[in-house]
């Protein structure tokens, strides 16, 4: 599975990416691994190496991946490699990018492609833009934001 968190809302995407990490049971589940990268750190043989090693007392891995579109030579790699990554069901792939991605950017495509529509699909890959919000929707977020701390906002 491979999840694309991205977009100007910074925020939102990270709260997305702590939500996953804790649904996923990142957070010392036996028989699960979970690592948080930075791609500008990371060579494309570190990446291979992270993708392909699997304990065996480990079922399922969380990688999570920063910045990736930032670094050519990883995202060509993924890219190239997202079919494969769909169809391994012990890794679970999450990019998480900073800003807008061009509609045009070939790993986009690929993910958006996998992420269509059909039961079976959503399940391989997911792709959640987080666009800058406009005043009503934030005041909106920042009312149920204030409801789930327990704070009333008048």
């Amino acid at each position: 599975m491979i999840i694309l968190l991205y977009g100007k809302e910074e925020y939102l995407a990270h709260k997305k990416l702590q939500e996953i990490w804790e649904a996923y049971g990142a957070s010392g589940k036996t028989g699960f691994s979970a690592k948080r990268l930075e791609a500008g750190a990371l060579s494309l043989e570190e990446l291979k190496n992270e993708l392909q090693n699997q304990s065996l007392f480990q079922e399922k891995k969380l990688l999570v991946l920063e910045d990736v579109f930032g670094a050519k030579e990883l995202k060509e790699h993924i890219a190239n490699s997202v079919e494969s990554l769909t169809q391994n069901p012990s890794i679970i792939l999450v990019l998480l990018e900073r800003g807008k991605i061009p509609a045009s950017d070939a790993l986009l495509k690929a993910l958006s492609r996998y992420a269509g529509s059909g039961a079976a699909r959503q399940t391989v890959a997911t792709v959640h833009e987080y666009k800058e919000l406009d005043a009503a929707k934030l005041d909106q977020w920042i009312l149920k934001e204030g409801k789930a701390l327990g704070v009333e906002i008048v």
